[in-house]
């Protein structure tokens, strides 16, 4: 503005001062000089700083910084005309270009928060051009959806790593979402049931969740203090507690029922030292046993006649599922074992007591079994009673001829009576008689042969008791071989030269193991020839794209030759199967067989050509 004159009439001779910036958007840390000039009279100043002489420029120089964006310049211009002073200005403003700021004002690095309400996310920051901001887990979890109002759930907490971006670059930093919550007992931080064992030290701990931390406090019910730290279980401990978690969000409770278990103990009261046992009184012997978990009592005789015989005992609460009397009851002296999880007590008891005699099978087993060529001996029965019974076994029908060692004809059905003063008791036992393992048949099928391509199957049948195991043994390189469910039946579709050679059936059971073996021969249908005679020679000559092989009968003596690739390669190999038999007119040679050791074909040497692809 010019002083004294027309605000629409400009001084004659005094223009507008100029300011310029070298760089108006400049990035941070550049070097802008801000220039201020006017006419040559006129003098000049530049945000308050005065040029030195009027006519020249006024200037400043920067070294941009966050700073000094938006940063207005003014320069002043003024001109001593007639005694009056005339000036004018003009302004400019610096925008300076930086990478984008996260301060903790505007982006906080820990938020808390009730769950529940909801809330407005923010996370600012300074920058120009303007940043955009992005905040996720370092995972790839969640995301925080920045600027929008949403519930708070306990799902968003945690720390979440915030990127502020603009051209000028970013700014990373970490950010924790803390979620308050009231507490929550669950079954796994503190268990409805607790279980403690006497005579060790426990404490009741229960771990609460919530945010923060609750305390939890149990107290027993119908008292008052806070039960802390271990104890020494004892019994008495055994209650019910109210356990209940408090933190500021709010608080928890629940009932915790605390079981004390302790190991068995007997008292002469309930589980007497002697005790005889009349026959037929109905009244069992009672052994309890104080113990939590309820123990388990056996009683076992220890010697003599009882060695080893089970005492029966009267259930805790007699009904109708209670055990019967026995038979039976071998006097002596019985050690009573109570037993739980927490250990074991040991008492001993007489018993007398006298009985008719009992056969069962424990004592005589209705099914026994001898085997073919032991020495022969009685049948394994004795009887339970007391005086003790004499037992007596004869075979029903015609009587068993004496003999040193057993055979199969000792097999069949045998009677068996025991006898005392008070009684008999009979048994009918089952004798068998088992034997190692023949094998009795081994065939082929067809029994003619197989050309290549051909099925075949190999059935072996075995005589035993029990019945035997059936096993094979295939020529090296046999593949694709199946086997029927109980393995008696080996079956081969396809038939190659590999598949030729000698098979060995193996029949085992528990008493031994048997073997008979056959060789099986697979003659190729293409070409061959059979030549009798140790110095015997073949030409063959075979269709199909002009091939043609020549064959020295010294090249692979009682073997078989397998052309591999022979419509490209040209090559054969020798195999270890046998080839169409001497004189033959193209069909398959038959399987021989033998136990233990396989034969050998008859009819001289063999030889055989079989064309298979790759």
């Amino acid at each position: 503005m010019v002083s004294g004159l027309p605000a629409n009439a400009p001084p004659p001779g005094f223009p507008e001062p100029l300011l310029t910036l070298t760089e108006p958007n400049a990035s941070e840390g550049k070097m802008v000089t801000v220039t201020c000039a006017a006419g040559a009279r006129a003098l000049v100043t530049l945000d308050g700083i005065p040029a030195a002489v009027p006519g020249q420029p006024a200037q400043l120089q920067l070294n941009a910084t966050e700073n000094d964006d938006r940063r207005v310049f003014f320069c002043d211009a003024t001109l001593e005309v007639d005694g009056e002073t005339l000036s004018k200005n003009e302004s400019a403003e610096l925008r300076v270009l930086y990478a984008p700021r996260l301060d903790d004002s505007d982006c906080p690095r820990s938020w808390t928060w009730p769950e529940g309400p909801e809330q407005t996310l923010r996370c600012e920051a300074r920058g120009n051009p303007e940043p955009s901001v992005h905040c996720a887990r370092p995972d790839g979890g969640a995301v925080l959806a920045l600027g929008l109002l949403g519930p708070v759930t306990r799902a968003l907490a945690g720390t979440y790593r915030c990127t502020a971006t603009n051209v000028q670059g970013q700014a990373v930093k970490d950010v924790t979402l803390t979620v308050e919550y009231a507490p929550a007992l669950d079954s796994v931080g503190c268990p409805e049931r607790i279980t403690w064992l006497e005579g060790t030290e426990a404490s009741l701990s229960c771990v609460a969740h919530g945010v923060p931390p609750p305390s939890v406090n149990c107290v027993r019910s119908g008292e008052a203090r806070v039960v802390e730290g271990l104890l020494r279980v004892v019994r008495e401990h055994a209650g019910t507690y109210r356990c209940e978690a408090t933190n500021a969000r709010g608080s928890a409770a629940k009932n915790v029922a605390v079981t004390v278990e302790y190991g068995p103990s007997f008292e002469e009261v309930s589980c007497p030292s002697n005790w005889t046992w009349v026959e037929g009184s109905g009244r069992l012997f009672s052994c309890e046993v104080d113990g939590k978990p309820e123990p388990s009592v056996e009683c076992v005789g220890s010697g003599g006649t009882s060695e080893g015989v089970l005492l029966p005992l009267a259930p805790p609460d007699p009904g109708p599922r209670a055990p019967q009397i026995p038979r039976e009851l071998a006097p002596g002296t019985y050690i009573c074992n109570a037993t739980n999880q927490h250990g074991s007590v040991v008492k001993m008891v007489t018993v007398s007591a006298e009985s008719p005699p009992q056969m069962d099978e424990s004592t005589c087993p209705s099914h026994q079994t001898w085997l073919e060529g032991a020495e022969a001996a009685a049948l394994a029965c004795s009887a339970r009673g007391r005086p003790s019974p004499q037992v007596r076994c004869s075979r029903e029908g015609a009587p068993r001829p004496q003999r040193l060692r057993v055979s199969r004809q000792d097999a069949g059905i045998y009677h068996c009576l025991a006898t005392n003063a008070h009684g008999t008791d009979a048994r009918i036992v089952t004798v068998g008689v088992e034997y190692r393992p023949v094998v009795a048949e081994l065939a082929a099928s067809p029994p003619g042969g197989v050309r290549p391509g051909g099925n075949f199957t190999l059935t072996c049948r075995a005589e035993a008791w029990p019945p035997a195991q059936i096993s094979w043994r295939a020529p090296p390189g046999a593949l694709n071989i199946g086997l029927s469910s109980n393995n008696s039946t080996l079956s081969v579709a396809g038939a190659m030269g590999s598949h030729g050679g000698e098979y060995e059936c193996a029949a085992t059971n528990a008493h031994g193991r048997h073997t008979r073996r056959i060789t099986v021969r697979v003659a190729g249908p293409w070409l061959w020839v059979a030549v009798s005679g140790a110095a015997g020679g073949a030409a063959l000559l075979a269709a199909g794209a002009g091939l043609a092989f020549y064959v020295q009968s010294t090249a692979c003596k009682k073997g078989e030759y397998n052309v591999q690739e022979a419509e490209s390669s040209g090559e054969a190999v020798c195999l270890n199967g046998a080839g169409a038999g001497a004189g033959g007119g193209g069909g398959a040679e038959g399987a021989t067989e033998a136990a233990g050791t396989a034969e050998a074909p008859a009819g001289g040497e063999v030889f055989a050509i079989q064309l298979t692809s790759a």
